[in-house]
């Protein structure tokens, strides 16, 4: 089954059916570095993809976690997906399922297309460096005491 929709989705986007690897998963890469593995789960379609690698810095790397977790807890008020850390790769994941009932062509590709879209936002949401604070020039780069 998962080779079938495998195949009709590769003809949609008018691309050739990658080889599946040992354990039965397809990888599909796009542009700006995204990677969609597609796997068969017990209970349909695994959808995949790596957001961010986890930095070595301690702090960093919590940085990373709260803004995942965050950004999860948005995402799920209206999508299926998961962001969760996978601890082998030490990278932040994103996951769909996708049910059977999805398992139609239009509907198949119309999961996919949404799941690309949320790793997109979630890699530019996760993986934005925010600026740390820094007091007004007035201030001369610290505050005074009058």
């Amino acid at each position: 089954m998962l080779y079938d929709k495998i195949t009709e989705l590769c003809n949609t986007l008018g691309i050739s059916v990658p080889n599946a690897d040992e354990h039965g998963h397809y990888y599909f890469p796009f542009e700006g570095g995204l990677e969609l593995t597609c796997s068969q789960h017990k209970q349909g379609i695994m959808l995949s993809a790596p957001v961010i690698d986890l930095p070595e810095n301690v702090q960093e790397a919590e940085d990373v976690c709260r803004k995942a977790l965050h950004t999860s807890l948005g995402i799920m008020q209206k999508s299926p997906d998961v962001v969760a850390l996978d601890k082998k790769t030490s990278k932040i994941v994103l996951y769909r399922r996708v049910k059977e009932e999805r398992h139609q062509k239009t509907l198949f590709a119309d999961a996919v297309e949404e799941f690309l879209n949320t790793l997109e936002l979630v890699r530019n949401t996760v993986g934005k460096k925010e600026k740390a604070f820094s007091p007004p020039p007035m201030f001369g780069g610290g505050l005074q005491r009058f």
